[in-house]
């Protein structure tokens, strides 16, 4: 039955990796092609990197600017939340655990408003239909 499923695999595959990874458990070594061994990191690796050095930037200055009164405004509070799930955690950090905690009231908030607005065109569509 093992015998039928690599022949099966092995006419998928077109037979040379199959071949060569049991050439490699036959020989009872391991061998890493030149193809395995990467010895730098790939280059979207580096542009994720770059983004999330830019998110905590960010989130650095959105906490600078929720600090005085006069920039303070909705879309900044936002954004800054939105952030503080984007960014590497800062338990110890009493600004992120702040806007941590303002998050889950507004989820919450949010969607108690919404179940109080479907109960309520639940009730107006029952009275009128």
């Amino acid at each position: 039955m093992a015998a039928l499923l690599r022949h099966g695999a092995a006419r998928r595959l077109g037979g040379s990796m199959v071949r060569q990874a049991e050439a490699v458990v036959a020989d009872g070594r391991r061998r890493l092609g030149p193809r395995l061994m990467h010895t730098e990191e790939p280059a979207h690796m580096k542009v994720v990197r770059e983004i999330q050095q830019k998110k905590e930037e960010l989130y650095d200055v959105l906490t600078k600017v929720e600090m005085c009164p006069e920039t303070r405004n909705w879309h900044t509070m936002w954004l800054h939340q939105h952030l503080s799930v984007e960014i590497t955690p800062r338990p110890h950090d009493p600004v992120w655990c702040h806007v941590q905690s303002a998050r889950r009231v507004t989820s919450v908030i949010k969607k108690a408003g919404l179940v109080y607005l479907t109960y309520l065109v639940a009730s107006c569509c029952s009275e009128y239909c």
